[in-house]
């Protein structure tokens, strides 16, 4: 699998090696790097609910907690301004798109 990597150990047998957890959130962090730079240029780094070209945020249109295989799918994203956004979920703390 892509997280067990083979390695030779001491002995020059190979064997798989889990990786951190400090590299999957690596890995994670640049795949939502990514998704959010292909989303912005898609959308002409404007806001498409109100043309605001200020801090703008990329929006999973259907959240990766439902669908996880979405995550990095462009066509589920929106480029939002933090109220833009903010409306989207009211359920969460206002300070989080300020």
């Amino acid at each position: 699998t892509p997280d067990c990597p083979a390695t030779k150990d001491a002995q020059g047998v190979w064997r798989r090696k889990e990786i951190s957890a400090r590299r999957k959130v690596r890995r994670r962090r640049r795949s939502n790097a990514d998704f959010r730079a292909h989303v912005l240029a898609r959308d002409g780094h404007t806001c498409v609910e109100c043309g605001s070209t200020d801090r703008l945020h990329a929006h999973h249109v259907i959240p990766v907690s439902v669908d996880p295989t979405l995550a990095e799918d462009v066509s589920n994203g929106l480029t939002l301004c933090p109220p833009c956004h903010g409306r989207k979920h009211p359920d969460l703390p206002a300070k989080w798109f300020i």
